[in-house]
């Protein structure tokens, strides 16, 4: 077989490909016979081997190092500190066999498939044969007709299809064994892709081993300068983090691709604290992995490419560019030269081969586009590390890792410069970035998302309310409401004090005229535009807002729970205790006639059983009574005065009062609470619930802060778990 053959079957075994560098750099040597080499052994021809620095070496000098530098053996070393150590890519590009065929079922060129996903040459029954010959799974192209649009649709779709699960593949041989069930269930979704689109199966379903073994396939790492001593800490686990819908959108975003909003996606799932981004949960489900099929073709198709200005430039220069540039963008990373050749290959495959007559370089550029906008190396965030140093992240991760935290989007040029040259391994460079990118705009309406979510009004809009019993309750409403806390957190977090304590005590408000009726406020006469307004006695901050009112308030009036849950789990930390066994649960409880909610509760929960929980929560539930379902002031309920009184207990700031105001006010003096709201950032921002141990680091980020709300975020930057993963869990 000659050399250009076995490029081209390469390209079928693309799985194989991504997991080993052994076809990371090909020989290039004047023996027609020579096969690919391991890193760090390929020579070029007889002129020696060139370095990782970029240096051609003498006669039979130097090598291509591993990731971390290393010196070149012709003389003079390469310093292993600073910048990352670049993969030198030799990348061979394919050109068109004499005859070519391909059909029937399966993505690669010929022969028969094993278990690794390799195959064979030609001629087995199989779904495809070279030079056109009919095999027993396919026939050959009709050289005078051509395929059919919908032929080539199907075979492009086919290799999209067997090169994502390769990628797969290789970021299971590199992901923690925890993180497996994660990439199996997106397996799983490109199988119901390919049920779902009529196409047969074009890659082994053992490509993702139960057990892999071989040796993950290095990732570009960053070598350099330490993480200076600091106090032992507690690190936590390395994740596989799925995009969230608002992170995938900005994502594209970044890449000049513009998701319409009428492109749906699948919610993400909340988790109890009420977050959108929690790693175990953000999985790509069968639905999703369609919705990413469909979008990465569209935007495919739609996007302007760069043109390919030959004679000047050939095609493989061009699609070697786009291929090193925009992927680099798209995983927020150097592509491995592993990566670069399976994705030249793939460009080279579809441009080449007869079934596509008509592909122009365009067209087979927009295939290596719709496969990168699906890719996994796109839609996770990875924390893999420094194959050097375990457990250490590298300059990349952390570039997104600060990225996501403080825009939702990727890396900026500024942090990808700060990544290529290795400074973001320091402390004193990522508290600087960090320092820049809470001050850009577009860290406000990722913090504003954050809040949403944290108080549970991102949904508000959603509530659907009985119109006899609550006819002023509309859409409208709802969303001035929410609008109302957006403004409000913007007025005190970026103009105002910047504190906790100050969203809890602030004595104003902005409101429209609609928010101004249902308060029972003069009308500032703006319309719908919101007007800074101070507050009447019985409001007061964050607490008494109608969009937290609402959001905590249960489907019916008379249950505790849900105000009660937002104070002890949001403000408190504490987990509202589970009823003990054998209690009964009444979603609808029949209150006592000539009784208020409160007195009604004090009878039907007086059994020991239920009196130990009750007592806990309920107090701080009817403190909040005052304000109906819709956040509405009231004095009476079911015509008999409102016990508002209630008491802390178990606090930093135990003690009797009276009313939402007065519990907002002793909630504002609380360093427990500001602990409380640092331990949500930290859930937050690393996508996980704490695990034992981290509650040091969550009171070391909120001292740092000082209460500064931004300053949190910030000071969660210089937590030792922010550059370092526990290779062990």
């Amino acid at each position: 077989m000659n050399r250009t053959l076995v490029s081209w079957v390469r390209l079928a075994v693309v799985g194989t490909a991504l997991v080993s560098l052994s076809q990371a750099c090909g020989r290039v040597s004047g023996d027609p016979n020579a096969g690919s080499c391991e890193p760090g052994q390929c020579d070029m021809g007889a002129g020696g081997m060139l370095g990782v620095g970029g240096r051609l070496a003498g006669q039979g000098g130097g090598k291509i190092m591993a990731p971390g530098g290393g010196s070149v053996a012709s003389g003079g070393g390469i310093a292993t500190g600073g910048a990352p150590a670049v993969e030198l890519c030799i990348l061979s590009f394919p050109t068109p066999p004499p005859s070519f065929g391909m059909g029937g079922a399966n993505a690669g060129f010929g022969g028969s498939a094993n278990a690794a996903g390799a195959f064979g040459t030609a001629g087995n029954s199989n779904a495809a044969g070279f030079a056109g010959t009919p095999n027993a799974g396919g026939t050959a192209t009709d050289p005078v007709s051509g395929p059919t649009p919908q032929e080539i649709a199907n075979a492009r779709g086919r290799t999209r299809i067997a090169f994502l699960k390769g990628e797969l593949s290789a970021l299971k041989m590199k992901a923690p064994n925890g993180e497996w069930t994660k990439l199996d269930q997106h397996l799983t979704a490109l199988r119901e892709l390919e049920r779902s689109v009529a196409l047969p199966t074009a890659f082994d379903e053992q490509q993702l081993p139960a057990n892999p073994s071989a040796s993950p396939a290095p990732v570009p790492t960053a070598s350099g300068a330490a993480i200076p001593p600091q106090p032992p800490q507690t690190v936590g686990p390395t994740l596989l983090r799925r995009l969230t819908r608002q992170e995938y959108r900005n994502t594209l975003q970044a890449l000049g691709l513009t998701l319409s909003d009428s492109e749906s996606l699948e919610r993400d799932p909340s988790r109890p604290w009420g977050f959108d981004n929690d790693a175990g949960a953000l999985v790509v489900s069968p639905v999703l992995g369609t919705q990413y099929s469909s979008i990465a073709s569209k935007l495919a198709g739609q996007a302007v490419l760069p043109a390919c200005a030959t004679p000047s430039r050939t095609y493989e220069q061009c699609a070697t560019a786009f291929i090193t540039d925009f992927g680099k963008k798209a995983f927020r990373r150097p592509l491995t030269c592993a990566e670069q050749q399976a994705y030249l290959d793939l460009f080279a495959q579809d441009l080449f081969t007869p079934r596509f007559p008509a592909a122009t370089y365009e067209e087979s550029l927009r295939e290596v586009l719709a496969i990168m906008l699906q890719s996994p190396n796109l839609l996770y965030r990875t924390e893999l590390g420094n194959a050097n140093n375990p457990g250490q992240l590298t300059s990349y991760e952390i570039a997104s890792e600060l990225s996501y935290l403080f825009t939702a989007g990727p890396p900026d040029a500024e942090l990808y410069a700060n990544a290529d040259a290795g400074l973001l391994l320091n402390p004193d460079y990522v508290f600087q970035q960090a320092q820049r990118l809470q001050a850009l705009p577009a860290f406000r309406p990722t913090l504003q998302g954050f809040f949403e979510m944290y108080l549970g009004i991102d949904r508000i809009e959603e509530v659907v309310l009985s119109p006899a019993e609550y006819p002023s309750f509309t859409p409208e409403l709802a969303r001035s409401m929410r609008l109302e806390t957006d403004r409000f957190l913007e007025a005190v977090i970026w103009e105002g004090e910047g504190t906790f304590p100050a969203l809890l005590a602030a004595p104003y408000s902005f409101i429209n005229s609609r928010l101004a009726q249902h308060y029972g406020l003069p009308d500032p006469g703006q319309g719908d535009t919101l007007v800074q307004v101070g507050l009447n006695p019985s409001h007061m901050g964050l607490l008494t807002q109608a969009s937290v009112m609402l959001a905590s308030a249960p489907l019916s009036m008379g249950h505790p729970y849900g105000r009660s849950a937002l104070i002890l789990k949001q403000f408190l930390c504490q987990a509202v205790p589970a009823p003990p066994a054998g209690a009964h649960y009444q979603s609808q409880p029949q209150f006592v006639p000539n009784k208020t909610i409160r007195q009604s509760y004090a009878e039907l929960t007086a059994s020991p059983t239920c009196a130990g929980c009750h007592s806990l929560f309920e107090p701080l539930a009817f403190s909040l009574e005052n304000y109906d379902r819709i956040g509405a002031f009231r004095t009476a309920d079911r015509g008999l005065p409102i016990d508002a009184s209630g008491s802390l207990v178990g606090t930093d700031v135990d003690g009797p009062y009276v009313g939402a105001v007065e519990l907002a006010i002793r909630l504002a003096g609380s360093q427990q609470v500001q602990n409380c709201f640092a331990s949500h950032a930290y859930r937050w921002a690393f996508g996980r619930e704490l695990i034992p141990g981290e509650d040091v680091n969550v009171r070391q980020a909120a001292n740092t802060s000082l209460s500064n709300i931004r300053a949190v975020f910030v000071a969660l930057t210089q937590l030792e778990t922010f550059y370092r993963r526990s290779p062990g869990l």
